[in-house]
C-alpha cells in the first residue's frame, strides 16, 4: 500500500521501489483492490502518477503503464514471462493535485506463462461485403486454419479449440486445420483458443465473421416436364429450361461487444469488474422489450461456482443477479490446476430471460469437481427487471469471491440484444453470376439455363443444374429426365379358324402415358379395321393381317405388326374298329382321335343297350361280343360317328400238382403244370409262397429253404393277356430239422490233463448219437471223455441228432490234445549265402533259456557245434579239419531243454542234412 498506512491520503513524497519472489523462477503479481491517485481536471500534468515497469530497473521500454485516479482499480499487473527477473518497479510522483487517498494491492507470486496468440484464417474464402469478415457457402465443407497463430519462442501449440458460433459442440484438434460445415445460412463468429505444449492458452478474443451464403431455391425446375419423352424422331432434339433460381437476402449479424480478460484471484469478499461500452443506438434508446434481451453471456473458468456473486449493472444503475453463492464444488470450464494467475480453458455459459431450465446451483454436475455443462441458464434475478436502463453507455458485469482457495478467468463477456435494436445492419443478397447443366446427351457446353438433349438413349437419368452466385458459392439441383420409345406393341398371336368368328388379340407390351390409333390391312373379314381387336368371320382362306399403331400427335413414331389367321380343315375322326378283352375283364375305350375341326370337342357313346354317356372314353366289360359307337361334334357342331367290336378271349385251364409235399427242411418239392398247349401261352409264372417265383413253361422244381406250410399256385397269361391261376389243394409241408451243437472242456486239452468234458447245445432233437472214432460211441446226452496222454494231435467228435419227423443233423469238431512244450528242429538248410535258409536254429515256446545245450556232430562222433544260447544259430562252420564249414551231408544233433510247467529236461536227437 502507499505510504499513509490504512488510513488518510499518502505524503508529498516520490517513491521508487522494486519488488521481486524470493522463491527462483517466480514472478511477481499485484492486484490492486482500492486506487484513488490525485487527479487534476484541468491539467492532467498535475495529476498524481504510479508508473510501473516489466522489471527490476526503470527502462522506457518496460513501461506497463502510469496510471493516476482509479485507472488501476481491479487490474491485475503481472511480471511477463520474458520478464527473466520476474520483478516489477514502481515509480510514483506527486504532482500539485491535492493528494488521493492512496491505492492498496495484493501481493503474489506466480509460474509466468508465455500466452500463444490465436489467429483464424480461411484459406480460399473470399472477403465479406461491408467488411463483415469472410463469404462461405451453406452445405460446403469450409477449412479453418490455426496455422498462423502466434506462438512464444521454443514452445509449440498442442491443441487448437474451435467454436463455430453455430451452437454445436466445440471441436478439439491438435491439427492447426480443420473442415467444418455449416447447414444453415447467416453470420457466424468463430473462436479459437490455442493451447501451448506449457499449458499455457491464449486468452485474446479472435471472434472471426463467417457469412455463409443461403442456397436459392430452383423453383423453375419443377415447370421441367419429366417425361417420359417420345424418342422416334431423327434426330432428337428435347429443349429444358431451368428458368431463373431464386436467391434468399439475410442482414449482418449485430456487432458485439466483448470485454477483455479478467483474472480472477483468490481474495475474500473483492469485487471484480468488467464494463462494456455500447454506443450503436440511437441516442437515448432504452431497453423497452425484455424480449430484445436475447442474453448475458461469459466465457469464463473457475475452480467453484459455490464461490461466486455475480450481478449485471446497466448504464442507469440497475443491476440483476446473475448467481448467487452457495453450496457448489462445481467447477465452471476447466480450471488451472494450482493457485496461480495462469489461466485454464474457458466455457460459454448464457443467462436468459426464457430460460426454464434453472440457475447454476441447481444445475449441479453429479459428484465433485466435475464442471457445469456448458449452455444456457436461468439466472438467479429477474432480467426483465432491466427493461428502461439505457442501451448506450457502460454496462458493468460483477464478480465477487466470497471463500478462499479458489481462482479463475473472465476471459470475455457481452449481451446479445435483439437486431431489431439495430437500424444499420447491412442487408446481403446472393446474385447468379453464371448457370450451367451437367448431364448425358447435353448438346454444346451446357452453359445456362437452357439445354438441349440431343439422340439420348432409353433411360431415366439425372440432370443437376448448377448456380454460381457473386460470392464463390456452386449449388445444384437434380431432377430426373425419362427418355422413352414409343411403347412395344404386338398384333397378337397366330390364330385358327373355321366357323366361329374370333378375336385379334393385339395390344400394347410395355406401359406408356400415350394413346394410338389403330389400323388392320387387308380388312376383308374384319368387323372393324380401325380398333386395337377387332373380330374376323367368313373367310375362306388363310390371311396375314397387319397393324399399323400411331401414337396420337407422333406420326413418325408409327410401328407395323402382323398376325396370321389359319382357316382350320373340317374335323376328320379316328378309332380302332376292334378290341379284345379276357371274360370279366374291364377294357377302356379311348376317345376316338380329332384331326382338323375347331375345338371345342365333344363325345358321345352308345352302348349296345342304346344308353348314351357324354364323355370321351368309357370303361366296358368284355362279355361275348359286342358293338360300341362313339359320336364325336366339334365347335362348327359337325358329328361324326365310330363304331368298334368289343370280343372276349377263349379261357384257358389252369391246373396243377406237386409230386411229393412232404419232407425235411431244406426240401426239394416237383411241380407239375396240366396245361400243355404252350403255343397259347405267353408266360407260366409259378409262385411257390415262400417269396419266389419263376416263369417257367411246364413243370419247376423249387427247393424250401425253411419249415413251414406253403400253398403254391400258378399264373398262366395267353397270347391276348388273359390270366389264370390255379392252386393246389395240399400244402407242402417242410419239417424242421433239429440243431446240433455241443461244446467242451477244456478247448483245448493239455497233456497230462486229457480228461474232456462235453455238453451238448443241440436244439429240436429227441435222440443223440456221439462218435469220437477209435476212442467209442455212446448215445448218452452229455458224455466225458479222456484222451491217451501219449498222442497229442486232433481227434474228430461227430454228433448226430434227430427229431420226431425222423429230420437229422449232425456236428463235427476236432479237439486238440497238445503238449505245452513246443520244440521245432528243421532238418535241412541250405548255407549257401544266397539269403534263403542260410541258417540252422532251433523254434519253439515252453522252455527256458538256462538248461539249453546244443551239441551238433559229425558221423565219427566229433562235436562241430555247440551253443547254450538258443538264440544262436549254426551256420555250418567248425573247427576239424581243413575246411571252415562243414562239407555236404547228414550231422548228428543232441538238444536238452528245460520246460517251463515243471522243470522237467527234455531230450531231443536227431540229424540235420546240409545242401549247398
Amino acid at each position: 500500500m502507499d505510504d499513509s498506512g490504512t488510513t488518510g491520503s499518502y505524503s508529498n513524497s516520490n517513491y521508487t521501489y522494486t519488488i521481486c519472489s524470493s522463491t527462483a523462477g517466480q514472478s511477481v503479481s499485484v492486484l490492486f483492490q482500492g486506487v484513488n491517485l490525485g487527479v487534476d481536471a484541468g491539467n492532467a500534468a498535475n495529476s498524481d502518477y504510479l508508473s510501473i515497469y516489466d522489471g527490476n530497473t526503470v527502462n522506457a521500454s518496460t513501461l506497463i503503464g502510469s496510471y493516476t485516479g482509479s485507472e488501476l482499480q481491479g487490474q491485475n499487473i503481472q511480471a511477463s514471462f520474458q520478464n527473466t527477473s520476474g520483478c516489477l518497479t514502481f515509480v510514483f510522483q506527486n504532482g500539485s493535485a491535492p493528494n488521493g487517498a492512496g491505492w492498496e494491492a495484493q501481493l503474489s507470486c506466480y509460474t509466468a506463462c508465455n500466452e500463444p496468440t490465436a489467429v483464424v484464417t480461411t484459406p480460399g474464402l473470399q472477403a465479406a461485403p461491408s467488411d463483415y469478415g469472410v463469404m462461405g457457402c451453406a452445405g460446403e465443407s469450409i477449412l479453418f486454419s490455426g496455422q498462423t497463430s502466434v506462438v512464444p519462442p521454443g514452445n509449440t501449440l498442442i491443441n487448437y479449440i474451435w467454436n463455430f458460433g453455430d451452437g454445436s459442440p466445440s471441436v478439439n484438434s491438435s491439427s492447426p486445420t480443420v473442415q467444418y460445415t455449416y447447414s444453415d445460412y447467416g453470420q457466424y463468429l468463430v473462436h479459437l483458443t490455442v493451447v501451448s505444449n506449457t499449458g499455457c492458452s491464449s486468452t485474446n478474443s479472435t471472434q472471426y465473421s463467417v457469412m455463409v451464403s443461403p442456397r436459392p431455391t430452383f423453383e423453375g425446375l419443377l415447370d421441367i416436364d419429366p417425361g417420359p419423352h417420345l424418342t422416334c424422331a431423327n434426330p432428337v432434339l428435347l429443349t429444358f429450361d431451368a428458368g431463373p433460381v431464386q436467391h434468399t437476402s439475410w442482414n449482418a449479424v449485430p456487432p458485439m461487444v466483448v470485454s477483455e480478460p479478467l483474472y480472477l484471484p483468490d481474495i475474500l469478499f473483492t469485487e471484480f469488474i468488467s464494463t462494456l461500452t455500447f454506443d450503436d443506438f440511437p441516442a437515448g434508446a432504452t431497453l423497452t422489450n425484455c424480449n430484445d434481451l436475447e442474453n448475458v453471456f461469459v466465457n469464463m473458468e473457475h475452480a467453484y461456482v459455490g464461490d461466486l456473486d455475480v450481478w449485471i449493472e446497466c448504464p442507469n444503475g440497475t443491476s440483476v443477479s446473475l448467481s448467487q453463492s452457495g453450496a457448489g464444488a462445481a467447477y465452471l470450464g476447466v480450471p488451472y490446476s494450482g493457485d496461480s494467475p495462469t489461466p485454464g480453458v474457458g466455457w460459454d455459459y448464457y443467462w436468459s430471460p426464457t430460460a426454464t431450465n434453472g440457475t447454476w446451483l441447481q444445475n449441479l454436475p453429479t459428484g465433485t469437481n466435475q464442471p457445469i455443462p456448458s449452455g444456457t441458464y436461468e439466472a438467479n434475478g429477474n432480467l426483465c427487471n432491466l427493461v428502461g436502463c439505457p442501451l448506450n453507455g457502460d454496462w458493468t458485469i460483477h464478480i465477487e469471491d466470497n471463500f478462499s482457495s479458489s481462482n479463475g478467468y473472465l476471459f470475455s463477456w457481452g449481451l446479445d440484444l435483439g437486431e431489431n435494436l439495430f437500424t444499420s445492419l447491412p442487408t446481403f443478397t446472393p446474385t447468379t453470376v453464371s448457370s450451367f447443366w451437367t448431364g448425358p446427351f447435353i448438346s454444346g457446353s451446357g452453359q445456362g439455363a437452357v439445354f438441349t438433349a440431343n439422340n439420348p438413349t432409353l433411360g431415366t437419368f439425372d440432370y443437376s443444374y448448377n448456380v454460381v452466385t457473386n460470392y464463390g458459392c456452386t449449388f445444384d439441383s437434380t431432377i430426373a429426365i425419362t427418355y422413352h420409345d414409343p411403347a412395344v406393341i404386338t398384333a397378337g398371336p397366330d390364330k385358327n379358324y373355321t366357323c366361329i368368328p374370333i378375336l385379334l388379340e393385339a395390344g400394347i407390351l410395355t406401359s406408356s402415358p400415350y394413346t394410338y390409333q389403330w389400323s388392320w390391312s387387308p380388312t376383308t373379314g374384319l368387323s372393324n379395321p380401325n380398333i386395337a381387336n377387332p373380330t374376323v368371320s367368313g373367310i375362306t382362306e388363310t390371311t396375314v393381317y397387319t397393324v399399323t399403331v400411331v401414337p396420337n400427335g407422333f406420326p413418325e413414331c408409327a410401328q407395323i405388326d402382323n398376325v396370321t389367321v389359319n382357316v382350320i380343315p373340317s374335323m376328320v375322326t379316328s378309332l380302332d374298329d376292334s378290341f379284345h378283352g379276357c371274360a370279366g375283364e374291364i377294357i377302356t375305350l379311348p376317345a376316338p382321335t380329332v384331326a382338323g375341326g375347331i375345338p371345342p370337342f365333344t363325345y358321345k357313346w352308345i352302348t349296345p343297350d342304346g344308353q348314351e354317356i357324354n364323355q370321351p372314353s368309357i370303361d366296358v366289360t368284355a362279355q361275348g361280343a359286342e358293338i360300341y359307337c362313339a359320336v364325336v361334334s366339334d365347335g362348327c357342331l359337325q358329328p361324326d360317328t365310330l363304331c368298334a367290336l368289343v370280343s372276349t378271349a377263349p379261357a384257358i385251364p389252369a391246373t396243377m400238382t406237386i409230386d411229393n409235399n412232404t419232407g425235411c427242411e431244406p426240401f426239394t418239392a416237383l411241380m407239375l403244370a396240366d396245361y400243355t398247349e404252350v403255343q397259347n401261352v405267353t408266360q407260366m409264372l409259378w409262385h411257390f409262397d415262400d417269396g419266389v417265383e419263376a416263369p417257367v413253361l411246364s413243370s419247376a422244381n423249387h427247393v424250401y429253404l425253411h419249415e413251414g406250410v406253403y400253398f403254391p399256385w400258378l399264373e398262366i397269361t395267353d397270347i391276348y393277356g388273359c390270366t389264370y391261376r390255379d392252386t393246389v389243394d395240399n400244402p407242402v409241408l417242410v419239417w424242421p430239422r433239429p440243431v446240433s451243437d455241443f461244446s467242451h472242456t477244456p478247448e483245448i486239452a493239455t497233456i497230462p490233463n486229457t480228461t474232456v468234458e462235453f455238453t451238448n447245445n443241440s436244439t429240436g432233437a429227441l435222440t443223440y448219437e456221439w462218435d469220437f472214432g477209435v476212442l467209442g460211441q455212446t448215445t448218452s446226452f452229455d458224455t466225458i471223455i479222456v484222451f491217451p496222454i501219449a498222442s497229442p494231435g486232433l481227434y474228430p467228435v461227430t454228433l448226430v441228432t434227430s427229431n420226431q419227423y425222423s429230420c437229422t443233423d449232425s456236428l463235427t469238431k476236432l479237439v486238440q490234445v497238445k503238449d505245452d512244450l513246443i520244440v521245432f528242429i528243421p532238418n535241412t538248410f541250405t548255407p549257401d549265402g544266397d539269403g534263403k535258409n542260410d541258417i540252422w536254429r532251433v523254434e519253439g515256446s515252453g522252455f527256458r533259456d538256462f538248461g539249453y545245450v546244443l551239441r551238433i556232430f559229425n558221423r565219427w562222433g566229433n562235436l562241430l557245434f555247440e551253443s547254450t544260447d538258443p538264440t544262436v544259430p549254426w551256420v555250418g562252420d567248425t573247427n576239424i579239419g581243413e575246411y571252415y564249414y562243414v562239407q555236404d551231408g547228414v550231422y548228428a544233433y543232441r538238444l536238452e531243454v528245460v520246460d517251463t510247467v515243471n522243470d522237467i529236461k527234455h531230450v531231443y536227437k536227431g540229424s540235420i542234412t546240409v545242401i549247398r
